[in-house]
């Protein structure tokens, strides 16, 4: 079981908010029976019980409950509990549950003897009400001022409530209780309810002997059998100021001795009050409370020419001046306060432009919230109609104000409405063009106007493949060098002639050739360049067409002796052909020769001509090696190695990108397998040999030839070394097994395969063995006749784990 609290809080609408709720979790585990029995339900819940308040005990589908109570024997519940709080403050009861003869599990509650307690209480005094915390209240010292003679209680509670012995309806407020200066007076508040304890609260509520002047801020009171000390035991006397004693913070507090001799008394000065915070109405221009005429307000913090405020009239305001806001002193307050109301500026003047001008009329560029103005009456759109032509007027735009700013600045602007319209074609202007030494450079000619106003330069245009020379720090007159214009009230080019500065720029001729010779005159162009450098370039195919081959090319421009520039190349042709469209080749037409050599580089028997089945590269795995050779394989091969040669089409035409391959060999280390009859015959025909590519040994085991079966061993013991030349030798070179045609009868005692000089294979080493297949199947042999070439096709095994076999 649970016995944890939890305090939990939240939302539980869009304007509720739940606190100080408790949830506690109940489980019902498994009793030791294993089988679940009901548990016993209580009807009151643990904790606080009136005396005298019947306990039920329930358990749904159980056939009896037990309970005991403060840890006495079970007894069986047969009617309701009562509990008696009359010797002991608090009881715990345990029930279970019995159904069928399987016990339930236990449930406990503590119960406490109820408490008659209030949940609210308040004094009132001198038409002011305070209240006073409730929860754990049992005495609760009052200041009260000396205004205060006498004071009225209000409590609340569910139990019954006696004030000073007498009984007081909840909520109502009491009597009036007369309260003397300099005194403390008791009062009692009583809450007794049926079967509960008692609560009793005192409330001490001292009547201040001091008299406050809340507008002079003194002190008075009988100093004939008092005097009073601040808190650094300076003395105030009657009829002192308290000015520097008074807070905004909290009362400040005073000592009061009896001058006859007794108990100190404490006494405070009440804090100084704080002006209400007001917000800002930006429309009206004014605050949006209003004040009493209590209040009053100033453009300066000290105060100084002070306005006083009407009563329930709000405090207009200036943008930009802040305002400062006190409250005057009453009979019961000290003057508050100053509060200091920021007051933000006017928002800058909008840029005031033309959207549109005509002769005869002005829009100017809308803006959400504005009004404008021609020098009359404020308008809410910014179309100005009826005007004169060719007048200048002065508008004005302002924002209106909003919940967050005031009305903004006046903007305003000088605008001219336009003179009568023109045809701008009607007028032209002349374009020369000159080197750099005033020379002149072809081209030029006349320029109509398109619009009114400033031409500018870079809508003119420049000879094909020149650039224009631009001065070191060009101004508004080389930008613009003409301008078709009003001036004294007809229209007038003001620049009739403007010369050109020009450049020629370095060039590179691009030319496009298909592989039957034929130039694609009407694609080819010409590419410009206007500074020094250099790079790669990338050319576009033609429409309709693809690169055969590439498709950039380097150049590099520099300034000759002459200071011009120059580009290198200064042509560049490019081979193409149609989309889709083949450049036809017989690949058997072009081929290559194949040499070997050693890894001395000195040459090996063999090789010869190779033709291609097909363009493109050619694989190294595909060219054969002489017959017991082995290829020496570089450390790292790379895409040159692994395909030495290609047919490719180069600028237009089919070449052999290596016209000789050089392929480095090694012979390889062998063992002639022979095979022989008991009479002596040699089966020349299923003779073989056995090749090996790396150092090694092991036992090697043969097949018999189709037809015959061994007589004696099969195998054959072989080591391979590197001899002192670095070439690579097998021992034996020759072994000969002894063979016999199936079914027919052999020697009875048969003799063992002996190698050359008739050492036997020896025993007890189990090395790993070569391929078992017959030489004809494992080898190519392509004779050599004039310009062929001798190929050898080896199909190699796999290596094992001391040596590789190879046939």
């Amino acid at each position: 079981m649970n016995e944890t609290w939890e305090d939990v809080a939240g939302d539980i609408t869009d304007k509720w908010y739940i606190t100080n709720v408790c949830i506690k979790g109940f489980t019902n585990p498994l009793p030791e029976s294993d089988t679940a029995v009901a548990s016993v339900r209580f009807s009151e819940m643990e904790g606080p019980l009136a005396d005298g308040t019947d306990i039920s005990l329930t358990a749904e589908g159980a056939e009896e409950i037990y309970y005991s109570v403060d840890g006495a024997a079970y007894q069986k519940y047969t009617a309701p509990l009562t509990l008696d709080f009359a010797q002991q403050d608090a009881h715990t009861v345990a029930a279970y549950a019995v159904d069928n003869g399987k016990q339930g599990n236990t449930v406990e509650k503590v119960y406490t003897k109820a408490v008659a307690q209030l949940t609210d209480l308040a004094l009132k005094y001198d038409g002011v009400v305070e209240h006073c915390e409730t929860d754990g209240l049992t005495k609760h010292f009052v200041y009260l001022p000396n205004c205060a003679d006498n004071v009225q209680v209000m409590a609340q509670s569910a139990d019954k409530i006696r004030v000073n012995g007498q009984m007081l309806n909840s909520s109502d407020w009491s009597d009036g209780i007369s309260l003397t200066p300099g005194e403390t007076t008791e009062i009692t508040i009583e809450v007794t309810g049926s079967g509960k304890t008692p609560s009793t609260y005192t409330l001490e509520a001292y009547r201040s002997m001091l008299i406050f002047d809340y507008e002079a801020e003194t002190v008075s009171y009988d100093d004939t059998n008092y005097t009073v000390m601040d808190t650094q035991q300076n003395e105030i006397k009657s009829g002192d100021s308290i000015a520097a004693l008074i807070s905004t913070e909290e009362k400040t507090e005073l000592t009061v001795t009896p001058i006859a001799g007794g108990d100190n008394l404490i006494e405070y000065v009440p804090k100084r009050i704080l002006v209400s915070p007001t917000g800002i109405n930006y429309a009206l221009e004014e605050t949006d409370s209003s004040f009493s005429d209590l209040y009053a307000y100033s453009a300066n913090a000290d105060m100084s020419e002070a306005v006083q405020c009407e009563y329930g009239q709000t405090i207009p305001l200036t943008p930009g001046v802040d305002v400062y806001i006190q409250r005057q002193a009453t009979d019961r307050d000290f003057i508050s306060a100053i509060y200091h109301l920021e007051v933000p500026r006017r928002p800058a003047a909008p840029e005031v432009t033309a959207e549109e001008i005509t002769d005869t009329s002005v829009t100017l560029q809308a803006m959400e919230g504005a009004l404008y103005s021609a020098g009359g009456d404020w308008q809410d759109t910014p179309v100005f109609t009826d005007l004169t032509p060719g007048t200048e007027y002065t508008f004005q735009v302002c924002l209106m104000a909003t919940e967050n700013a005031f009305r903004s600045e006046y903007g305003a602007a000088k605008i001219t409405t336009k003179i009568p319209q023109v045809n701008p074609s009607d007028y032209s202007f002349e374009v020369k063009y000159v080197d750099g030494e005033g020379n002149p450079v072809p081209g030029g000619g006349i320029i109509s106007f398109e619009e009114v106003g400033p031409y500018n330069r870079e809508d003119i245009p420049l000879p094909y493949g020149y650039m224009q020379i631009i001065p070191a720090h060009p101004d508004e007159d080389w930008l613009f060098p003409t301008a078709l214009e009003w001036v004294d009230g007809e229209w007038k080019v003001t620049n009739p002639v403007v010369e050109i500065m020009v450049e020629k720029m370095a060039s590179v001729d691009i030319i496009f050739k298909t592989p039957d010779g034929n130039i694609l005159e009407d694609w080819n162009y010409t590419r410009y360049y206007d500074s020094e450098g250099g790079g790669i370039e990338t050319v576009p195919a033609p429409e309709g067409y693809e690169f055969v081959g590439e498709n950039t090319y380097a150049v590099e421009v520099i300034r000759d002796e002459t200071g011009k520039l120059v580009a290198d190349p200064s042509e560049v042709t490019f081979w193409v052909k149609e989309i889709g469209s083949e450049i036809p080749v017989t690949p058997s037409d072009y081929s290559f020769e194949v040499k070997y050599i050693d890894g001395e580089g000195n040459p090996v028997p063999g090789g010869g001509t190779i033709s291609f089945e097909e363009a493109g590269p050619y694989n190294r795995e595909d060219i054969p090696l002489p017959y017991g050779y082995m290829q020496i394989i570089p450390a790292h091969p790379d895409e040159d190695w692994l395909f030495p040669t290609s047919l490719v089409l180069v600028d237009g035409e089919w070449k052999v990108t290596n016209p000789v391959v050089e392929i480095m060999v090694e012979k390889m280390a062998s063992v002639d397998i022979i095979f022989q009859t008991p009479d002596g015959n040699i089966l020349e025909d299923w003779n073989y040999t056995r090749y090996y590519d790396s150092e090694g040994g092991g036992i090697e085991t043969v097949p018999a030839p189709e037809g015959y079966e061994f007589i004696g061993e099969n195998t054959y013991a072989v080591e391979v070394i590197r001899d002192e030349t670095g070439k690579l030798v097998a021992d034996p070179s020759e072994v000969i097994f002894i063979v016999k045609a199936i079914d027919t009868e052999g020697p009875s005692d048969p003799e063992e395969p002996s190698t050359p000089g008739g050492t036997n294979t020896p025993e007890g080493n189990s090395p790993q063995t070569g391929d078992d297949s017959h030489a004809s199947n494992l080898l190519l042999l392509i004779l050599v006749s004039a310009g062929t070439l001798l190929l050898v096709t080896i199909i190699r095994n796999q290596k094992k784990k001391e040596m590789t076999t190879e046939e």
